[in-house]
C-alpha cells in the first residue's frame, strides 16, 4: 500500500571493526549508524520516515564490519505504515502492482 512508512533497525556491532549499517530504499541511502569504537560489541540504531509507492523495497545493508546474533536477538528491522497515501483508492493500489509485475 502506498503511503508514508516509519522504518527503525538496531545491531549489536562485532568486538574489533568499525560498523557502519544503511537503510536503503531502491538503492537510495535513507538512513545511516556508524561505529568507531572497535573494542567492545555496541549498539547501532537509525529510524527513518518515508514515503513508499507499491513495488518499492526497502533494506538494511551492511557496508563495513559486521553485526552479530544468536537467540537473544540482538537484529532488529521494522517497518510500519503511519499513513496511507490520500486520494488513492484499493484498486487503484491493485492496478499499480499489476502494472509493476
Amino acid at each position: 500500500m502506498s503511503g508514508d512508512y516509519l522504518f527503525s533497525f538496531h545491531a549489536n556491532t562485532m568486538k574489533g571493526s568499525d560498523g557502519l549499517v544503511l537503510l536503503r530504499r531502491n538503492g537510495e541511502v535513507l538512513a545511516g549508524a556508524f561505529d568507531t569504537d572497535n573494542f567492545k560489541h555496541n549498539s547501532l540504531a537509525q529510524t527513518a520516515v518515508s514515503a513508499l509507492r507499491v513495488g518499492d523495497r526497502v533494506w538494511v545493508e551492511i557496508l563495513s564490519g559486521g553485526v552479530r546474533s544468536n537467540h537473544n536477538l540482538y537484529v532488529h528491522f521494522v517497518g510500519v505504515l503511519i499513513g496511507p497515501e490520500e486520494g488513492r483508492s484499493q484498486e487503484e493500489e491493485e492496478e499499480e502492482q499489476d502494472n509493476r509485475v
